[in-house]
């Protein structure tokens, strides 16, 4: 007997082609693309990733993703998790937010994370985009001390000319 298998065939390359076309864009992204499961185990890990914590994939792809996070986020994430497979309340899937990350070196790097979820064969996941908002937060800085200084700079002369139409209102 004889199958035609061409249509099986077909499917299987259609399906490798979407798998490298999704790889190929989860590779070119900038930001960090992790994804874990209900446990906090690594199981995917981008070049962004790479490039923003120091770690290559094969470092981290079943470890803890605490490994990622400064003190005192380390120590209750798996809690945080836990008590959301649990109970179902959000914190922070769905949201995004600024909080630090922990780079292979040690230093701490502000970051913008989002984290969704999704299931797969019956298995929850989730997947964490991470932003380096470091740039950000020196410009933020810069313009605050700008405003601050131009407004001392401005507040002096202004405190001698309030005083000067004071006494001249006063007929001094």
């Amino acid at each position: 007997t004889y199958t035609d298998i061409t249509q099986l065939k077909r499917s299987e390359l259609a399906y490798r082609d979407q798998a490298t076309r999704l790889s190929s864009i989860l590779d070119a992204a900038v930001d960090a693309i992790i994804t874990i499961n209900e446990s906090g185990s690594i199981e995917s890990w981008s070049q962004g990733a790479e490039r923003l914590f120091g770690y290559r994939a094969e470092q981290v792809i079943r470890r803890n993703v605490s490994i990622l996070m400064p003190e005192p986020h380390a120590a209750g994430h798996d809690g945080y998790l836990s008590r959301y497979v649990t109970t179902g309340v959000k914190r922070i899937i769905g949201a995004r937010r600024e909080m630090e990350g922990r780079h292979q070196d040690g230093r701490v790097i502000p970051i913008d994370l989002g984290v969704s979820e999704m299931v797969i064969g019956g298995r929850r996941l989730f997947i964490g985009v991470v932003r380096d908002i470091t740039e950000r937060r020196a410009v933020e800085r810069l313009k605050n001390e700008f405003v601050s200084t131009v407004s001392h700079e401005l507040r002096t002369p202004l405190t001698s000319i309030s005083g000067a139409l004071g006494l001249l209102a006063g007929n001094v």
